[in-house]
């Protein structure tokens, strides 16, 4: 599959050298199945993982709720239900068309089953759009395969600026990681490879995957993982210092 282009790198050219390094393609170390599924490997011993343990969350104690995509698709089907029992099927300036909804939902039943190629260039002008959050939920991102969180990663990732991206990350990366962990107890490699991609806006991962990750239920699963991405790509040290 072709590369996408990147099209709204940060002005210093430090900060776009250093991003660049975190994409190079480098030999793996991580331990993956025949099913493509990534394992998180600490590297301890026995006594260390038991004493690690001790550190770690009860699992028996409830996690805080995070407030997710699907939420806020669910916020979003409820006010324009409201909005149309209120107006009296009167178009409000600003609402998207029946046919650009149409074409949303449509590309987001195409993600559903992505697993290679061009993603379509209705998707691709997301990025660029004022209200890119509201077409995004259009496209119900809950339900994307892996291949297509990878690839739509990279794409918002390159084009977004840092506080956009970090909340793509907050609200659609990494509920989608770590309800994939959850279910199986590894990681799909596309979800990973993800992961990696988002390091391309460093700042926006620290706020968006790894501070919220720590602040809530965290499992020593997803420690491992997680920790395993930050040991393989190179952060700026700014970045690192402030998490």
């Amino acid at each position: 599959m072709a590369e996408e282009d990147v099209i709204d790198f940060d002005d210093a050219s430090s900060m776009a050298s250093a991003a660049m390094n975190v994409l190079e393609e480098g030999e793996e170390d991580f331990m993956a199945d025949e099913d493509g599924f990534i394992f998180g490997d600490s590297g301890m011993t026995a006594e260390e993982m038991e004493a690690m343990q001790k550190f770690m969350p009860n699992s028996s104690t409830p996690a805080p709720q995070a407030r997710t995509l699907a939420d806020i698709i669910l916020e979003k089907i409820k006010e324009a239900e409201a909005k149309a029992e209120g107006t009296n099927d009167e178009e409000t300036p600003g609402q998207l068309s029946a046919k650009v909804m149409d074409v949303y939902k449509a590309i987001g039943a195409w993600m559903k089953k992505y697993s290679s190629g061009p993603l379509p260039k209705a998707f691709k002008i997301i990025p660029s759009l004022t209200n890119w959050e509201e077409v995004l939920y259009l496209t119900n991102p809950v339900e994307w395969s892996a291949c297509g969180m990878r690839a739509a990663t990279k794409l918002f990732a390159s084009n977004l600026n840092d506080k956009m991206a970090q909340r793509f990350y907050n609200l659609v990366l990494l509920p989608a990681v770590r309800e994939d962990i959850a279910k199986y107890r590894r990681l799909n490699f596309n979800l990973y490879e993800a992961l990696k991609k988002a390091m391309f806006k460093p700042a926006a991962w620290m706020k968006g995957i790894l501070l919220p990750l720590a602040a809530e239920n965290c499992t020593l699963q997803e420690a491992m993982i997680f920790g395993s991405i930050l040991a393989k790509v190179r952060v700026p040290v700014q970045h690192s210092a402030a998490a």
